[in-house]
């Protein structure tokens, strides 16, 4: 197999390792995910570099969802998928891709990414209400007890040390 080929499958078995070592990355049984159909379909073709190849030329032409897919996209670990690999390719790996194959993996990226944000609002959207219900709620016991309301200066600091928490939740 030539460097270039080489180079294509080094990379592709780093890839794999990534996800492998990801706990964040799981399949539909909840399972950490390291993707042994695509690994078997590696190694069959780990001798044959024009094989490869077309391996990911394949899987970048895809229809409908994978697990694979659907599993670095949760993880939002797009970018060790084979459309990240070839739309970010230096030599020698670019080589062995042309620009449609490019553009196939920028618009599943493009369109992931989009999902990916809107999940990601969608979510923040939902914390923010819970936030809200939470200081409703503090607002109430508090003027059960005789006090006032909070200060908008004790809702902000509320407020931050909740969005706090979930960072460091969240890693």
């Amino acid at each position: 197999m030539d460097h270039a080929h080489q180079t294509l499958l080094v990379e592709i078995r780093r890839r794999l390792e990534e996800a492998r070592a990801d706990r964040g990355i799981t399949n539909t049984g909840g399972s950490n995910y390291w993707g042994p159909y695509v690994t078997r379909a590696v190694d069959k073709r780990e001798d044959d570099g024009p094989a490869l190849v077309e391996y990911i030329k394949d899987v970048l032409r895809k229809s409908g969802n994978s697990e694979g897919w659907n599993a670095l996209l949760e993880a939002d670990r797009l970018d060790i998928s084979f459309e990240d690999m070839v739309l970010n390719a230096t030599d020698p790996i670019k080589g062995l891709f042309n620009d449609e194959d490019r553009a196939i993996a920028a618009q599943s990226l493009g369109d992931q990414r989009a999902e990916i944000e809107r999940r990601a609002a969608e979510t923040q959207a939902g914390e923010l209400e819970r936030d809200h219900r939470v200081l409703a709620q503090m607002d109430e016991v508090r003027l059960k007890d005789g006090k006032s309301e909070l200060t908008d200066e004790q809702r902000a600091d509320v407020l931050s040390a909740r969005a706090a928490r979930r960072r460091r939740a969240a890693g």
